[in-house]
């Protein structure tokens, strides 16, 4: 059996068995993963070069360097047999190839500036690595079933070969370098050093996690902040981009300035998400918590140089917490929302592939109960902001009430002004109700689908 699977399709569907066929792998495990490695890693290059260099080990570098070119070398050989057309070979094998190659000498400049102007092992690349060899694995394994000749056999032991060292480069390129960072290790966090693998499983924090067995824990045992978490630095960068005077009008001013703030810490989960990996949520969950210092440092400051006059009930601050951690429950799904979109689109074509035009039916559902949350969210704004409104009114006065106990007392207006914010809070959570069966039927609406199919 040679290297095609003698089919057009990219799906092999016979009976009750269900393959990958070899140019559905070269597509999804070769192709697209080079072509987002080498745009991405053009991007981070860019960014990476004009930095200084804060790591000074050049012999490892040589080694990972040397490593890598090993690397493309059996690359190039991969290349070479398919374009010589030494055995059969699919619609995607020499463009699969070429990518690849493409792909590992895009590694070598990668590693090469990362190396240096990095504290951290390279994020990209690693995860590049560690994905891309999941894949390979399988494409190996699918070679091998189909290769029943000399020539086939020698395509498949060299693609095993480049695994073997693509493994040693991972081991290489993942190892911290920590020892040659010239900086007092006390006033840094391990996790501006640690690698993907530790910031995946927060192996980083286990020392402290040990420590605290030990003994209680103290404000000093804990490790100094991330310097990228920074709330001076990130609400700098979020002054460059704010113009007050814009914003009047536009109800997503605040989310743009937002967007074009955190760019880079928004669009790095994307990789992750689309690999179903576990990073995901370590780099989303950092984006969330730069959100919030931004968010929360300009309402100290924007609070301080507001003037207080009589109608102020000092809401502002006070609300802050939970206006903030509203946004940030917001935030907790937008990876979600554009993946989902693709994976109904993935789910509907193999429906479609397998039950032919039956697979409306099911994707009809989802579309209907989509429509009518469309419908839903009209009335989510109104009553959310009726709540939040009961809710500043009540804490507001709360806190007046608080400030002035004093003189209420002696006046005997306590009685009365407590009934009073009783009066509020009842009214409060008759707003919250609303919402709450408006997040209720939502809720209901998302999982209808789910339930009937």
């Amino acid at each position: 059996m040679d290297l095609t699977s003698g089919h057009s399709t990219l799906l092999q569907l016979n009976g009750k068995d269900f393959d990958f066929t070899i140019q559905f792998e070269q597509l999804f495990f070769s192709i697209i993963p080079s072509v987002l490695f080498i745009v991405t890693s053009l991007w981070r290059t860019a960014s990476q070069v004009r930095k200084p260099a804060v790591v000074n080990a050049p012999l490892f570098q040589l080694i990972k360097l040397g490593a890598i070119i090993s690397y493309v070398g059996l690359e190039l050989s991969l290349l070479v047999l398919a374009a010589i057309g030494s055995f059969h070979v699919t619609s995607f094998s020499i463009t699969a190839s070429a990518l690849n190659l493409v792909a590992a000498l895009f590694m070598i400049t990668l590693s090469f500036v990362d190396h240096s102007r990095s504290p951290r092992p390279s994020v990209l690349l690693n995860g590049y690595l560690f994905l891309t060899l999941l894949l390979d694995i399988a494409q190996a394994r699918t070679l091998f079933l189909l290769s029943d000749d000399k020539s086939g056999r020698t395509y498949s032991s060299i693609f095993c070969a480049s695994i073997a060292v693509k493994v040693g480069i991972l081991l290489l390129e993942a190892k911290q370098k920590s020892k040659w960072v010239p900086w007092d290790e006390k006033q840094h966090s391990p996790e501006e050093t640690s690698n993907i693998f530790s910031l995946g499983v927060f192996f980083w924090l286990n020392k402290m996690f040990l420590d605290g067995y030990k003994k209680d824990l103290v404000v000093e045992d804990l490790y100094p902040l991330d310097i990228s978490l920074d709330s001076k630095s990130l609400h700098d960068k979020f002054s460059k981009n704010m113009d007050y005077s814009k914003l009047r009008g536009d109800k997503y001013g605040l989310l743009k300035v937002l967007i074009k703030t955190l760019s880079g810490p928004l669009l790095l989960p994307i990789l992750p998400r689309l690999a179903l990996l576990d990073m995901l949520r370590y780099l989303h969950h950092r984006m969330r918590a730069m959100t919030r210092s931004i968010l929360v440092t300009e309402t100290f400051i924007k609070a301080t140089e507001a003037r207080i006059g009589a109608s102020d009930h000092s809401a502002a601050l006070t609300l802050m917490s939970t206006d903030i951690e509203r946004i940030k429950q917001g935030l907790r799904m937008v990876h979600d929302v554009w993946a989902g979109i693709i994976q109904a689109a993935l789910a509907g074509w193999m429906l479609h592939s397998r039950l032919g035009v039956v697979f409306v039916a099911p994707i009809g559902m989802v579309i209907v109960c989509f429509t009518c949350l469309g419908v839903l969210i009209n009335f989510t704004g109104d009553s959310q902001r009726s709540w939040m409104t009961g809710v500043q009114k009540r804490v507001g006065l709360t806190a007046a009430v608080i400030a002035s106990m004093k003189n209420l007392k002696l006046s005997g207006l306590s009685c009365t002004v407590g009934d009073f914010v009783q009066k509020l809070r009842v009214e409060e959570l008759a707003a919250g109700a609303r919402f709450r069966k408006i997040f209720i039927l939502a809720a209901l609406y998302g999982f209808t689908p789910m339930l009937i199919n």
